[in-house]
């Protein structure tokens, strides 16, 4: 069981990762705290393809569903997992 403090920490870490994502223009689609580190998908944008580049961020899972192909990225920020999914048409 997760204690307060580390709730509070981890409601601190997405705040700030929150704010570091919209100052990349990047929306946020929703957060999850749940284990050591909250996660937070987003949209993908111009910074994620910046990251891949640069290899700061890489795609963990590829797969396929009823809307066909996807793939998902990730990178760390702030103490927070961020994940976007990509449509490979």
């Amino acid at each position: 069981m997760k204690s307060i403090t580390d709730i509070n920490q981890q409601i601190n870490n997405v705040q700030t990762a929150i704010a570091a994502l919209k100052s990349m223009n990047g929306t946020v689609q929703s957060v999850m705290i749940a284990g050591s580190k909250p996660v937070i998908r987003i949209a993908r944008n111009n910074h994620c393809a910046r990251l891949l580049a640069q290899g700061k961020a890489s795609f963990i899972h590829v797969g396929h569903d009823g809307s066909g192909r996807f793939r998902q990225g990730v990178f760390e920020l702030h103490g927070c997992r961020i994940t976007w999914s990509e449509s490979l048409h």
